[in-house]
């Protein structure tokens, strides 16, 4: 179907052509060797650096017993987290593949491939026209925030634009979980629209659960609206059915990846406007010290209700909205404005809509324990349901006009996405402060592979002015590459899914060898020095197996 349209349409596989080298260009050069100016070594591009290396850690690390481990906290049970991708790329592993190759190259294709077809499907049941599919193609790839519009104006370049205030377009192969969980939305949007088999929802939502807990709020929104519609057109047996499927979908789900074992994914906290208020106090973003200073006045003195302090807060919603959605606020107020207008819209729009409004209030108006900031990833998928909101309005407006005026408005359209677009292509082409992690370790964690497994105690991080991985951040690099589970390490992780490992971390920096009979192996980076291990040499039943100039492994006897 998708390839008929690409050899009869040549936008389409030029659109199509460009989006699959920029999404590719984000996620594959990671994890590669490559040398930058002597240094050779595993680099890692954007936010890989921490979460790509987390990753390679679960499929190296955690799947190892029936209990699965956490790769960076021995004794701890891997729970509350979503690690169904992990999962299926560690047992494809037995097939002869690396983990590397699986994540940072062969899954981000079938991503492609998979969501290509069934955005392409979603655009036919949308509009049967082929203009229409350009449109949605290029804003559900292309389109950025107008976070371009902050570093011009603070910093006279675009450079850094395409994170600012919030991930998105192709940034966000950086997070192929949340992708993959874009293709479970859509796919339960078409079970909708067939109206068979229904049951499948139960199916995607355990699927889509398993890849990303954020996906619930967009996946129950959609059950909910079809059960609604069900229910109306009295077709009851359907509703129970799929009711039924739904449910037990997500009560698996729960039982799989996130019943709290002593760990937890970290509750939702109210604290309205919390995250928003970063758009005004953050000296990166629109910062805007007057309207700081009054709103916590304001709020000191105890006058929740002045019009003033109103009027600063709508004012900041307003910029966080802004920056956030750019040219898709076309699409949200399009669409809400056709509901005012003609008293109705299709199920897919309303149900869409439904979605963008949601995801924009809950990080509104809640943070999330263990990692605060964390509920913008609700945003994500009211950021990719506006864009496809979007793509329909401007396509309603235009359509009737000439094919130069509709292409001309396209042109525009991607011009307006070109500045983060370059911006993308710059950070993940250049070798300049970008961390990797060296040869020596590579080759000193392969022969820690080789040993029987058992814990490793490490050094505990402190950041270094240095473009190797582990002196910049602290991640899960020993378990990715040795298969090994470490004592405590990745402090990020352990926050998010709220571990308390504060005093295991003091243990190790008071005095390190007394935590000894826990691990099986010891991993001194040298350029970090001893320290407090200096007690190692003084353990009788402690010896040094593997050593080179960057790292010295110890092991007991």
């Amino acid at each position: 179907m998708i390839v008929d349209c690409i050899k009869k349409d040549w936008l389409t596989s030029v659109i199509l052509f460009v989006a699959f080298c920029l999404y590719m260009l984000v996620i594959a050069p990671s994890g590669s060797r490559f040398c930058f100016d002597g240094n050779c070594g595993i680099y890692y591009w954007g936010a890989h650096e921490h979460d790509g290396v987390w990753h390679l850690a679960l499929i190296e690390s955690a799947f190892s017993s029936f209990s699965f481990r956490f790769p960076t906290y021995i004794g701890q049970v891997l729970s509350g987290y979503n690690y169904l991708l992990d999962l299926v790329l560690f047992l494809l592993t037995h097939i002869g593949l690396s983990s590397s190759i699986l994540y940072f190259k062969i899954q981000p294709l079938a991503w492609f491939f998979t969501f290509t077809y069934l955005l392409y499907r979603i655009a036919k049941t949308m509009h049967r026209n082929v203009g229409f599919i350009h449109f949605l193609f290029s804003f559900v790839f292309f389109s950025a925030s107008f976070g371009y519009i902050i570093q011009i104006v603070r910093h006279g370049t675009v450079l850094g634009s395409s994170g600012i205030p919030t991930m998105q377009g192709a940034v966000s192969m950086t997070n192929p979980q949340f992708m993959w969980s874009l293709c479970v939305l859509l796919a339960m949007l078409l079970v909708i629209n067939i109206g068979k088999k229904t049951w499948l929802l139960g199916v995607l939502i355990l699927v889509g659960l398993g890849l990303k807990f954020y996906f619930i709020l967009p996946a129950i929104i959609i059950a909910s609206i079809y059960l609604c519609s069900l229910i109306y057109s009295k077709s009851y047996s359907k509703a129970i059915v799929t009711a039924f499927a739904v449910f037990l979908g997500t009560v698996t789900a729960y039982l799989l990846f996130y019943a709290n074992n002593g760990a937890s994914i970290g509750g939702l906290v109210w604290n309205p406007l919390a995250i928003s208020h970063q758009i005004v106090e953050d000296k990166n973003m629109w910062f805007n010290q007057e309207w700081v200073d009054q709103r916590y006045f304001l709020i000191q003195a105890g006058k929740f209700f002045s019009p003033r302090l109103w009027f600063i807060e709508i004012k900041t919603i307003g910029l966080y909205i802004l920056f956030n959605y750019g040219i898709r606020l076309l699409g949200i107020i399009g669409s809400i404005a056709y509901i005012v207008m003609r008293k109705k819209t299709s199920n897919f729009s309303g149900t869409m809509l439904v979605i963008v409004v949601a995801c924009t209030a809950v990080p509104l108006l809640f943070v999330q324990k263990g990692t605060w900031w964390n509920t913008i990833q609700f945003l994500y998928y009211g950021i990719f349901f506006a864009s496809i909101l979007t793509a329909q309005v401007v396509w309603l407006i235009i359509n009737k006009l000439h094919p130069v005026i509709r292409y001309g408005v396209l042109a525009g359209c991607l011009l307006l996405f070109a500045p983060a677009t370059y911006d993308i292509v710059y950070n993940f082409t250049q070798s300049k402060n970008i961390s990797y992690i060296p040869d020596s370790e590579i080759q000193a964690m392969q022969f820690l592979r080789t040993l029987p497994d058992g814990g490793v105690l490490t050094q505990t991080f402190e950041p270094i002015d240095s473009n190797i991985l582990p002196d910049r951040y602290d991640t899960a690099y020993v378990s990715a590459y040795s298969g090994q589970q470490t004592y405590i390490a990745d402090d990020a992780q352990l926050k998010l899914l709220g571990i308390n490992y504060q005093t295991r971390l003091e243990s190790i920096n008071q005095s390190p060898c007394e935590v000894l009979s826990e691990v099986k192996y010891v991993y001194i980076r040298k350029n970090r020095g001893y320290g407090n291990f200096q007690c190692l040499a003084k353990q009788s039943n402690m010896r040094i197996v593997y050593s080179n100039d960057e790292v010295d492994i110890w092991s007991k006897l």
